[in-house]
């Protein structure tokens, strides 16, 4: 895919758009508890000011679905950006209006303001003309540095580059890169590992990388919903059922496909959780599959140490409680161990790898989730098709 890429626009003294994406997570006490996806659009700013851009940002936090929720507002963002670029970063208090239209009109070449939360208007998310035609009258030039949002059809990825020329930053240029020679030159053994919560995410994925790496393996409440189409037991475990009938596209017998073996599940008796390691297919009607087993972690770990290159999407199971996270946390250890290519995408599975401390471990972290899978399913994005 080729993209309009911020190295052949012209910016100097423009007022740029910048859409990032700076949705961090926060502490109990409002504060940012970690800073990677500010950091990851650092190169595209500082080439910006370095070229004397007026550089406006936009970004959201959180799903305030429409609300001003105090504790989503972009203040705690624009505090940590300015620490980050060592000048001073200005937070306005709303998106468009005449206070912000204001300012804008006389920023000088090479200052950065921020403004407030996108999702805080219902008009993001529903794309609406009117709002993007507004946010995009703040800038002369757009460019969107916010991978893990461009598979979303919001006003401020796809309605924005309707009325302004657009263009890649590096982060979106380097995330492009990095997953297109993934798919295309492939190093063999290439396995794939996908887990999480929703398989109707993922579905589209798995049928696609079904066709190209040489072992799939599945956990999380992925596992479960194919463990139920193929009538096998799962209790009282997270499974979506209305995927059930398109899991008949997937030929669950290959032997490429690797399902759990067996699984640690968690049943109340007597008032109390109790712990067990159950076969597939041994699981109780009152019991819960919360994460992959000993035997499992076994087989694919196994796998894992013949691959030559891998893509992770999606933990093995409820890793957020440490009764569950052994599945999760070996699958991490041993990509990072692996002399495999690693790429690994989506929040959770990075979380993994922050409680881990083996981030540095892995060649290539894409800072999107759904988005990373849905590249890799269709070697394009929304709000790419709008940067060619």
């Amino acid at each position: 895919m080729k993209l309009k890429t911020l190295s052949q626009s012209k910016i100097k003294n423009k007022r740029v758009l910048l859409r990032c994406g700076f949705d961090v997570p926060f502490n109990k006490l409002g504060k940012i508890q970690d800073d990677e996806r500010i950091k990851q659009s650092l190169p595209t700013l500082r080439y910006l000011i370095k070229n004397k851009a007026k550089v406006i940002i936009i970004s959201h936090n959180g799903r305030p679905n429409g609300k001003k929720i105090k504790k989503l507002a972009m203040d705690e963002v624009a505090k940590r950006l300015g620490v980050l670029l060592k000048k001073k970063v200005i937070k306005l208090p709303d998106c468009c209006g005449k206070k912000v239209t204001d300012y804008i009109s006389k920023m000088k070449p090479g200052q950065v303001v921020v403004l407030e939360n996108l999702r805080f208007y219902k008009e993001e998310g529903k794309n609406m003309a009117k709002f993007a035609k507004a946010l995009s009258e703040l800038g002369e030039v757009y460019v969107n540095d916010a991978f893990a949002n461009s598979h979303r059809q919001h006003a401020s990825m796809v309605g924005i580059p309707k009325h302004l020329p657009s263009y890649a930053g590096f982060l979106v240029q380097k995330e492009v890169e990095s997953l297109s020679r993934l798919m295309k030159k492939p190093k063999r053994p290439f396995v794939a590992v996908v887990g999480g919560a929703k398989i109707s995410d993922k579905l589209g994925v798995i049928l696609n990388l079904f066709n190209k790496v040489d072992a799939l393996l599945l956990g999380g409440a992925l596992a479960n919903t194919i463990l139920k189409a193929q009538k096998i037991q799962v209790g009282k475990s997270l499974i979506e059922p209305k995927m059930i009938t398109k899991l008949s596209k997937l030929d669950l017998t290959d032997v490429r496909m690797r399902i759990p073996v067996d699984v640690m599940v968690m049943k109340k008796e007597k008032g109390k959780e109790k712990v067990y390691t159950r076969p597939s297919g041994g699981v109780g009607k009152e019991e819960y599959i919360y994460d992959i087993g000993p035997d499992t972690i076994t087989l694919f770990i196994s796998i894992l140490e013949k691959a030559r290159q891998i893509v992770w999407a999606g933990p093995m199971g409820y890793f957020e409680d440490k009764r569950f996270s052994k599945g999760s946390y070996e699958i991490a250890k041993a990509i990072g161990k692996s002399k495999a290519y690693t790429v690994v995408g989506g929040g959770d599975t990075v979380d993994v790898l922050d409680d881990l401390k083996i981030k540095n471990k892995i060649n290539f972290i894409s800072t999107g989730g759904g988005a990373m899978l849905r590249f890799l399913q269709e070697g394009d994005l929304p709000a790419l098709k709008l940067l060619k």
